[in-house]
């Protein structure tokens, strides 16, 4: 009994790391370097700081907008950009009853301006990507089985490097276009961040996806079932944790170039 509850317990951190953990540590770090980017701009300019990036501000919000859409929740009242107080803009949508559904809802409509906000940062950056989008995602599938954590991070690091390698050859900024694009990712990572209001409601879904897949465990078949799952999407998977690390590495690019020098001189 001991070693059945054990492996229980191995098999939902396994899986919980694979389909969640992963992105819960990348996007911790997108958090603590995106605030240190808005930290810095609101240090130095007050308020206007939030009015010189407002297309952040509306892409965090239209993050919870997106994510009440996908979760199939009403929208009572979408703020892009309305700055009253502490509070920038804002999504009001109806939870309905609570529910298991609607608190795991709650949790990725909560981290909607993350997911957002990678995916809009991976868009803006795919002009100066150009005929290389593709190539760090080229990988043989068989050499995911087995792999180890520090193989596939590895694998992971070593494709977003390349892409960011190729990013910043491209970039000129001498040209129009590519300074469009500073300015908007700029304004796009240093809003990424949840609120703590935000954390807050999303907590108690995280906590029960941990206790799901801990259930779906207890049942040897469905565990299985569950691991072969985690097999079939691990490439898809790395491609996205590439993505993600990737738009970390922008964040990394952006706080040292621009934030980390402002704050020395202010």
């Amino acid at each position: 009994m001991k070693n059945y509850f054990f492996g229980v317990l191995s098999r939902t951190y396994r899986q919980f790391c694979f389909f969640v953990g992963r992105f819960v540590c990348l996007s911790l770090l997108l958090i603590v370097v995106s605030s240190g980017i808005r930290g810095t701009g609101e240090a130095i300019l007050g308020m206007r700081y939030y009015y010189l990036v407002m297309p952040g501000v509306a892409c965090h919000e239209s993050g919870h907008a997106l994510g009440c859409l996908l979760t199939g929740h009403e929208i009572v009242e979408f703020a892009p950009f309305k700055p009253h107080g502490d509070v920038l803009g804002y999504v009001r949508w109806s939870p309905g009853e609570i529910t298991f559904a609607t608190l795991v809802a709650a949790f990725f409509i909560g981290t909607g301006p993350l997911w957002f906000g990678c995916l809009v940062v991976w868009l803006l950056s795919l002009p100066l990507l150009r005929a290389n989008i593709l190539s760090a995602f080229k990988t043989d599938v068989s050499s995911f089985l087995p792999m180890s954590g520090v193989l596939y991070w590895s694998k992971v690091v070593k494709a977003a490097l390349a892409m960011l390698k190729t990013m910043l050859r491209n970039w000129n900024l001498r040209s129009p276009i590519n300074l469009v694009i500073t300015y908007l990712l700029v304004c796009v990572v240093s809003e990424m961040p949840p609120s703590l209001t935000d954390m807050q409601s999303g907590l108690p879904g995280f906590l029960l996806l941990i206790i799901f897949f801990g259930v779906l465990n207890l049942i040897p078949p469905l565990g299985r079932l569950i691991d072969g799952a985690t097999v079939k999407l691990q490439p898809t998977f790395f491609s996205i944790h590439v993505v993600v690390l990737f738009v970390l590495l922008i964040d990394l690019c952006i706080f040292v170039c621009f934030a980390l020098p402002l704050s020395i001189i202010f």
